[in-house]
């Protein structure tokens, strides 16, 4: 998507599906940024069922080793509580410019496969 500088997608625990997709999302800038949940139909019109998202997460930056490769294993720890079914509040958004998914003000989007 045009609007997204860097993406990681790791699982976290689903009860329906054992694992589940999230995307953790860097906007490409405060402009045309869509919401989380746009960008969640988006990509779940192009990838398999599979594959297909629960939901995204605007992030500001993603954490990487010195060699640059995205630490996944950080994420899915920091994510290991995400939970489709109930806002990760009190975690404010991250920026004014960020799109907002939700009436606490979250930048998070919720799928429902």
């Amino acid at each position: 998507h045009p609007a997204v500088a860097d993406v990681a997608v790791v699982g976290v625990p689903s009860e329906r599906w054992g694992e589940t997709p999230l995307a953790l999302v860097v906007a490409a800038g405060a402009g045309d940024t869509p919401d989380a949940g746009s960008l969640v139909e988006w990509t779940n019109q192009r990838v398999g069922k599979q594959q297909r998202l629960a939901g995204a997460v605007y992030v500001t930056d993603l954490p990487r080793n010195p060699d640059g490769k995205i630490l996944k294993r950080e994420l899915r720890r920091q994510y290991a509580d995400w939970d489709k079914s109930r806002c990760p509040c009190p975690t404010p958004a991250l920026s004014d410019s960020l799109p907002q998914a939700t009436a606490c003000g979250c930048s998070i989007a919720i799928s429902h496969r």
